[in-house]
């Protein structure tokens, strides 16, 4: 996975027929190395047992990776909210997602959904494996 932060500014380095300035893009980047050290993920206690959320911290504020997993069960749902932006995929099954403010939402499967930040939603499996 990748992550970027969100910028007007773009200095290329290839991969397109644009004009290239990869000096500039080298001299700009830096390396900073962090010792990663492999991970089963932190698992969060939700208030429904079918669900289980589980976080892979990566050592950098901006960006985590989670992983939430509701079993087939009548109205197994989960809450949540999120800090900042976040992005999420649904690999397998269906979905309800509310948030307040909004229309309930149906997430299917192998697409791609934004939250914002600092709204608490609700995932309600509508199928097998979400």
């Amino acid at each position: 996975m990748e992550a970027m932060v969100n910028s007007d500014n773009v200095v290329r380095g290839g991969l397109t027929p644009k004009y290239k300035d990869t000096k500039t893009l080298v001299e700009m980047l830096k390396y900073q190395f962090q010792e990663i050290k492999p991970t089963s993920g932190i698992r969060d206690t939700a208030d429904d047992e079918a669900a289980q959320f589980t976080r892979y911290p990566t050592g950098y504020q901006d960006f985590m990776v989670s992983h939430l997993n509701i079993e087939q069960a009548e109205e197994a749902e989960f809450s949540h909210k999120f800090n900042s932006m976040a992005i999420a995929f649904v690999l397998s099954g269906t979905c309800k997602a509310e948030i307040e403010g909004f229309t309930p939402l149906n997430m299917t499967e192998k697409k791609a959904y934004m939250i914002l930040p600092e709204q608490t939603f609700k995932i309600t499996n509508t199928s097998a494996n979400v």
